[in-house]
């Protein structure tokens, strides 16, 4: 029995194998810039976190100092007189403000942190068959193709004259 091979797509065969690998260490790039990027963000929110703690503490010590104003020019107003603390009441107003809109800075803040570890575990666990993949199996498949590829170009190669390498009609392959 005769049997031939008839390859005719060993190009195409080879940009498969280049697209492949190049698949790989582009999927592999992405997973890695994608896991980078989430990480930058949570050192970002922690900084944040950290710059509107203690924007906090200082607003916290200006409304002490505000509130010690209010209460020792009260205290300085004598008896039957109209109070004189405008300025310090509009002083305590303010820095009440500034406190509040600190915290609601930190609570918006550990909402988006709460929001983004959910989120970058949801991407973690969808990216981790791809990094596997791409890590593992993938490029086994690109060297395994490569090795084939080799084969069957050698197989291609024209043979010196009078060597014949195929078998012969009618005659045992043992």
């Amino acid at each position: 029995m005769t049997s031939q091979v008839d390859v005719r797509a060993v190009e195409r065969l080879r940009e498969f194998q280049t697209e492949l690998a190049a698949f790989c260490r582009d999927a592999q790039k992405v997973a890695e810039s994608a896991l980078n990027t989430v990480g930058q963000l949570q050192d970002w929110l922690d900084q944040e976190a950290r710059y509107w703690s203690a924007m906090r503490r200082r607003c916290e010590d200006e409304l002490s100092l505000a509130r010690t104003e209010l209460n020792r020019v009260r205290i300085a107003t004598p008896p039957k007189q109209p109070p004189r603390d405008t300025d310090a009441r509009l002083a305590v107003q303010r820095a009440r403000r500034r406190l509040d809109h600190c915290e609601q800075a930190l609570a918006e803040l550990r909402a988006l942190k709460q929001e983004l570890l959910a989120a970058s575990d949801e991407l973690r666990k969808g990216l981790a068959p791809l990094s596997r993949h791409v890590a593992g199996p993938a490029p086994k498949a690109v060297t395994k193709l490569e090795e084939i590829l080799r084969r069957i170009e050698a197989y291609l190669q024209p043979q010196p004259p009078g060597v014949d390498v195929r078998p012969q009609a009618g005659q045992d392959d043992s």
